[in-house]
C-alpha cells in the first residue's frame, strides 16, 4: 500500500515507500484503501485489511487484519507532505498489540460533517461482525470512542467456526454504507452475505434484511420514523421502520441512496427474489433489482427487473444502481428515474434500462430516451486518460495456469475530497485474475507474481 500525490496541473508525483506492514495471506477487493482529510487538513490513510478465515479448521488463529492506519502529524499543504505519513494507533495504546475490537478489521470508512471526523469499521468477519466507531479529537489529534468502545451493531463474534451454509445462527453484521443528509448520518446495511444459502433458512428472524438507521453522534441511533433504537443494534431488536426489506431469499448486494423532495430516503438495490435447489443439490437464487422508498409511514418496495439468471450467489462485482431526479419538465412537473445494470460475464450482462418511477404508486414506465442531466465541474476538467491497454493472457510458468486480464474499476468514496467530490473520482486498473486451478495441479507450488499492471486515477464528467 502506497500513496502518491501531485498538484493539479503539474505532472510530478511524490510516492511514499510501502506503508502496509502486515503479511497478506489472501488478496481480494475487501482489502481496499481509504484516504481522507480531516477538517483541519491532516491526511488519514487506512486499508489492506480483511478480517477473514482462511480455513475452517483453526479459525481464531487464522483471523488476521489488525488496523493498518497511517496519518500525517500536520495538515498537508504540499505533495511532499505525504512522506510524513506514519503508522499510528487509534484507540489501542500499542500499534503492534491491537485491542480485541481492532484486530480483525474490514470495511474501513471515514465520515465527516465538516466539523466532526469519524472512523467506522467492522471487527470480526462475515458470520460474526461487530461494527465500531472512533471519533477524532481535533484539539489533541487523538482518537476516542464516543460510545465507550462498545459496538453499535453486534453480529456476535463467536469463538467457534460457523456451521455449514455460511451463516452464523447468532446473526452476521456484514456490510454498511454511510452518508450525511440534513445534519444526520444515515446508515444503510446488509445483515448477511451474498449466497442464497445464507438466508433462506433463517429469514424469518431478520438476519438477512436491509437496514436503514440514522444517528447524529454515533452514540444514539434512530429508525427513519425517529424512534430510538436499542444498542447494540441486532437484526432481532430493530423496529419495523428500520427494516427496508427483510430479503427472505438473501443475496443482498449493490445499492444506492437518494432522497425525494420531502427528504424521504429511497434506495435502488439488488437481492434474490426466489430460491431453489439446483441439479447439484445447491441452493441458488434469482437476483433482481428493487426500489424502496419511505413514504412517511412505511417502507414501500417494488421489483424493477425480471431477469432469468439463477446463481448460488449475487453478482458481487459490477452492480451499478442509479437514482436520478427530480428532473423538472417545462410544465414544472418533477420526474424521477431509476436503473440497475449488472456487469457480468457475457452473455449475462443485463440492465433494467432507465425507468421513470411514480413515487406515489411505485409504477414504472420504460424511458429509453432518457439521458441524465449533466452538471459542470468546479474546475471544468474531465478525464483524459484512456483505459490501460490490456495485457495478453499470461501463463504462470510453474503450473501452466492461464491468468486472464480484465479491466476493473473501483469507485472512490467522496469522503474528504472537498468541493470536487462531485467530480466522482475513481481508480481504474488491469487486474490479472486466475482461472480455477485444475485438480491435476493440486499441491503444486504457489503461483508466481503476475506482471505489473497499469493504474490510473480519473474523473468523470460529473454525471451522477
Amino acid at each position: 500500500m502506497r500513496v502518491a500525490a501531485r498538484r493539479i496541473g503539474e505532472t510530478t508525483w511524490v510516492h511514499t515507500p510501502a506503508l502496509a506492514t502486515v503479511h497478506v495471506k489472501s488478496w481480494d477487493q475487501h482489502r481496499f484503501m481509504e484516504l481522507a482529510f480531516d477538517p483541519d487538513g491532516r491526511l488519514h490513510v487506512i486499508g489492506n485489511m480483511h478480517g477473514v478465515s482462511i480455513g475452517q479448521t483453526n479459525l481464531i488463529e487464522e483471523w488476521c487484519s489488525p488496523l493498518q492506519y497511517f496519518r500525517t502529524p500536520d495538515p498537508v499543504d504540499d505533495p511532499a507532505d505525504v512522506l510524513t505519513l506514519v503508522r499510528s494507533t487509534m484507540v489501542s495504546p500499542n500499534v503492534d498489540v491491537p485491542l480485541p475490537f481492532e484486530d480483525v478489521t474490514t470495511y474501513p470508512g471515514f465520515v465527516s460533517d465538516g466539523e466532526r471526523f469519524f472512523f467506522v469499521y467492522r471487527d470480526g468477519f462475515s458470520n460474526g461482525g461487530e461494527w465500531y466507531v472512533h471519533q477524532l479529537n481535533r484539539t489533541t489529534g487523538q482518537w476516542f470512542s464516543p460510545n465507550g468502545n462498545q459496538p453499535w451493531y453486534s453480529g456476535v463474534r463467536n469463538a467457534a467456526p460457523p456451521p455449514s451454509g455460511f451463516l452464523n445462527p447468532q446473526t452476521t453484521g456484514f456490510y454498511f454504507a454511510f452518508g450525511l443528509h440534513d445534519g444526520r448520518f444515515w446508515i444503510a446495511g446488509y445483515d448477511a452475505w451474498l449466497y442464497a444459502s445464507s438466508c433462506a433458512a433463517t429469514a424469518v428472524d431478520g438476519r438477512c434484511s436491509m437496514s436503514w438507521i440514522t444517528t447524529a453522534d454515533f452514540d444514539h441511533f434512530h429508525d427513519v420514523a425517529s424512534a430510538e433504537l436499542q444498542t447494540p443494534i441486532l437484526p432481532t431488536n430493530r423496529s419495523a421502520a428500520a427494516v427496508v426489506d427483510p430479503a427472505p431469499y438473501g443475496g443482498l448486494w449493490g445499492s444506492t441512496v437518494d432522497f425525494d423532495e420531502q427528504g424521504h430516503p429511497m434506495l435502488v438495490y439488488g437481492r434474490h427474489a426466489a430460491s431453489r435447489v439446483n441439479a447439484e443439490g445447491k441452493l441458488e437464487g434469482n437476483y433482481q433489482a428493487y426500489f424502496a422508498r419511505w413514504n412517511g409511514s412505511q417502507w414501500q418496495r417494488v421489483q424493477l427487473s425480471s431477469w432469468p439468471q439463477w446463481t448460488t450467489r449475487s453478482p458481487s462485482l459490477g452492480v451499478i444502481p442509479s437514482i436520478v431526479g427530480p428532473v423538472v419538465d417545462g410544465g414544472g412537473v418533477s420526474h424521477w428515474y431509476v436503473r440497475m445494470t449488472v456487469f457480468d460475464e457475457p452473455p449475462n450482462t443485463r440492465s433494467t434500462g432507465w425507468l421513470e418511477i411514480d413515487l406515489a404508486t411505485l409504477a414504472t414506465t420504460p424511458a429509453p430516451s432518457f439521458q441524465p442531466p449533466t452538471t459542470s465541474c468546479a474546475s471544468g476538467s474531465t478525464a483524459t486518460v484512456q483505459p490501460p491497454v490490456q495485457y495478453p493472457d499470461w501463463i504462470e510458468p510453474q503450473n501452466g495456469i492461464v491468468l486472464v486480464p480484465r479491466i476493473r474499476r473501483s469507485n472512490v468514496r467522496p469522503y474528504g475530497l472537498g468541493e470536487e467530490a462531485g467530480a466522482y473520482y475513481y481508480l481504474s486498473w488491469n487486474a490479472t485474475s486466475a482461472e480455477p486451478v485444475p485438480a491435476s495441479v493440486a499441491g503444486a507450488p504457489p503461483l508466481a507474481d503476475p506482471p505489473l499492471v497499469a493504474l490510473s486515477v480519473r474523473r468523470t464528467t460529473c454525471v451522477k
